[in-house]
């Protein structure tokens, strides 16, 4: 005979487990590039993103990655400002800001940026939300 105890289910183990399913298929198919159109959207933003990336660190200028590099060239020649500003006084070179705080700075108006681009892209999703990709990338990676 088996016993009441074995025979009842715990439903938010079990729900649990299915959503952990559904989290590590929607990560296979999108590290493999299945085309299906849920998984052609995020492979889509994905690809954008890593081309944006690319451009912004080869400095290729557009319109989408100016921004970026103007950003990022203020904040190494702030850099280098302040490491020359004490040892040559001579030149006169006034740093009206540290470096932390114009790196955090731009790390705010890139955070916006990347904000706006994700709410014009949620308005046309209907895909998993970005929590579920998220959850996914964190349970494939480890983090």
């Amino acid at each position: 005979m088996i016993a009441v105890d074995n025979l009842k289910l715990d439903v938010g183990t079990y729900r649990s487990m299915v959503e952990d399913a559904v989290r590590y298929a929607f990560n296979l198919a999108v590290n493999t590039a299945y085309p299906t159109p849920e998984v052609l959207r995020v492979s889509i933003a994905k690809a954008h993103m890593e081309a944006l990336n690319l451009a912004v660190n080869a400095r290729y200028v557009t319109p989408e990655t100016a921004q970026y590099i103007l950003a990022r060239a203020v904040v190494e020649a702030n850099a280098l400002a302040s490491v020359i500003a004490p040892k040559a006084p001579e030149l006169g070179l006034q740093v009206s800001q540290q470096p932390q705080q114009v790196k955090a700075e731009a790390k705010a108006e890139e955070k916006k940026a990347e904000e706006k681009r994700e709410e014009t892209t949620e308005e046309k999703k209907e895909g998993p939300s970005e929590e579920e990709i998220a959850a996914g990338f964190s349970s494939l990676f480890g983090s």
